[in-house]
C-alpha cells in the first residue's frame, strides 16, 4: 500500500485525477476536497506525480486513526456531540459513536439494505465498540443513549415473560375449544386466525424480547 502526500505546509493531502487512480476511486475525489489520508491498494508507479511525495506503508503495521468525519453528519448531531465532549472533556469522536449508536437503535429494522452479491436483506443496525482508558469518561458519554435504554426498559416491562406465558396458556385453551367446536362460520374462522397469529407473536417475544439495544455481538442478538 502507498499514499501520496502533497508537499504543502498544512500537510493536507489532495489526489489529482492525473495520478491515474482506478475508476472506482476517481468519483470519490472529483470534488478535490482535501482529505486527511488516502490509502490506495494498487500497484505503485515508479515515481510520484509532480508535487507529491510517495510514502510506502508497512501493510502489517498499525495505521494511525484519522479524524472522525463529523462534517458528514447533520448539524444537530454535531452540536450534541461537541457539547457533550466539551462537558465531559473527552474526544468528540467517541461521542459521535454514541450518537450513531442511538440513531441506529432508534430506527431499528425499519431501514434495510440488500446485498449486491448474495441478495441478503440486512437491517442498518450498528454495533459500536468505543475503546478508551479506564477513567476517561465513557460513562458520561453513554448518557447520550439513555433515552433508548429507558425506552427499552419500559418496553420490557410491557412485555413481561410471566404475563406473556399466562396469555399464551389462555390463547392455547381458546384455540383447543375453537378447534373442537362444531361451528364453521366466518366468525369462528376469523377468531381462530387471530388467536394463532397472536400465539406466533408471543413465541417471538419470548424468544427475542423487544429492545432498542443489545449488549451481545452474536448473530442472533444482532
Amino acid at each position: 500500500m502507498f499514499k501520496f502526500i502533497e508537499n504543502i505546509e498544512a500537510g493536507e493531502i489532495v489526489i489529482e485525477n492525473e495520478t491515474g487512480l482506478p475508476d472506482e476511486n476517481q468519483s470519490a475525489l472529483n470534488s478535490q476536497n482535501p482529505v486527511s489520508t488516502v490509502i490506495i491498494d494498487a500497484v505503485a508507479p515508479e515515481t510520484a506525480p509532480e508535487g507529491f511525495t510517495l510514502i510506502w506503508l508497512d501493510s502489517e503495521g498499525p495505521l494511525e486513526p484519522g479524524r472522525f468525519p463529523a462534517d458528514a453528519l447533520p448539524s444537530i448531531i454535531r452540536d450534541v456531540a461537541e457539547n457533550v465532549a466539551e462537558v465531559y472533556q473527552v474526544d468528540a469522536g467517541i461521542v459521535f459513536m454514541a450518537c450513531l449508536a442511538a440513531i441506529s437503535g432508534a430506527i431499528g429494522k425499519s431501514v434495510t439494505v440488500k446485498g449486491g452479491v448474495n441478495g441478503r436483506t440486512t437491517p442498518c443496525n450498528l454495533y459500536m465498540i468505543a475503546g478508551a482508558p479506564s477513567g476517561y469518561g465513557k460513562s458520561g458519554v453513554v448518557k447520550v443513549v439513555t433515552p433508548l435504554l429507558e425506552a427499552s426498559k419500559q418496553m420490557k416491562q410491557q412485555h413481561s415473560r410471566a404475563e406473556l406465558l399466562t396469555e399464551k396458556t389462555q390463547l392455547e385453551n381458546r384455540q383447543k375449544k375453537l378447534l373442537k367446536s362444531d361451528s364453521t362460520g366466518d366468525s369462528i374462522k376469523e377468531t381462530l386466525e387471530k388467536t394463532i397469529k397472536r400465539l406466533e407473536e408471543i413465541d417471538g417475544l419470548l424468544t427475542y424480547p423487544p429492545t432498542y439495544h443489545v449488549g451481545e455481538i452474536t448473530g442472533a442478538a444482532l
